[in-house]
């Protein structure tokens, strides 16, 4: 998509939402701002894979794909503070090649089939979540980033990216325009590094999300 008309795009996604998502316990609760949103992109997995767990790194319990390992953790709640328990949540991204697994992704016969692309959980009893998968590449024009969807029982509550905090190519598609527009959070990873367990070295990264 031209950069151009995905900026306008989002803007308008996100527009009227709050801040950034703070973590439990760092703020008043009726200070929590929902995260903001933003649009699906074209690559939301038209055909679902084999496994839709948590692990992404893990394919019928194969070779782990090329890229480094990313654990992505966090909470979810509602503007109160309240864990939003049993929620469905997922997440899909490019594999290390920056290529989605979609009819429409260019390359797509090339995709790493030890990557799932795709991963879903449901909320702990604390809201809690984890999935672990690969540290984002840039994809055409696009900075690196992750999508997120998150489901209370059949209703829609969230639908949003992430982005690596610093990253050289958050200028693409206006990001920055993006980040500064008033009112608006930051929808950004700090990944850090991390032993992951079961001998896997990467990084970790939170972010805790807010929604209606």
């Amino acid at each position: 998509m031209p950069r151009r008309r995905f900026l306008k795009r989002t803007l308008l996604a996100i527009g009227g939402s709050g801040a950034l998502a703070l973590p439990a316990g760092t703020a008043n609760a009726a200070s929590l701002q929902i995260t903001p949103a933003q649009v699906a992109g074209p690559f939301y997995p038209k055909d679902k894979p084999r496994e839709t767990d948590w692990n992404l790194l893990s394919v019928d319990g194969g070779e782990a794909p090329a890229g480094e390992p990313l654990e992505l953790l966090g909470r979810v709640s509602d503007r109160k503070g309240q864990p939003i328990v049993g929620a469905h949540m997922e997440i899909w991204q490019c594999d290390s090649q920056g290529i989605y697994d979609h009819p429409r992704a260019d390359e797509r016969e090339s995709f790493d089939r030890r990557f799932q692309g795709y991963g879903a959980l449901e909320t702990d009893a604390d809201g809690g979540f984890r999935f672990l998968t690969l540290m984002p590449v840039p994809y055409a024009d696009r900075p690196p980033h992750i999508h997120v969807r998150i489901q209370r029982g059949p209703v829609e509550a969230l639908t949003t990216q992430l982005y690596l905090k610093d990253h050289p190519e958050n200028d693409r598609d206006g990001f920055l325009a993006l980040m500064m527009f008033p009112g608006q959070g930051e929808l950004l990873l700090v990944p850090r590094d991390a032993d992951l367990g079961n001998g896997i070295r990467g990084k970790s990264a939170r972010y805790d999300f807010v929604v209606v």
